[in-house]
């Protein structure tokens, strides 16, 4: 997990192991948080 916040600006990254991929890699949940509005990319 990974976390940074400048200027009113949060950038949290989550490894999200329930499934891996074909590839056997797993995705990574980014989310950023702006004047308390969240973005889930």
């Amino acid at each position: 997990m990974f976390k940074y916040s400048r200027d009113g600006v949060s950038v949290l990254t989550i490894l999200d192991t329930r499934r891996a991929k074909k590839s056997g890699m797993f995705p990574i949940k980014v989310q950023v948080v702006f004047n308390n509005t969240s973005l889930i990319l």
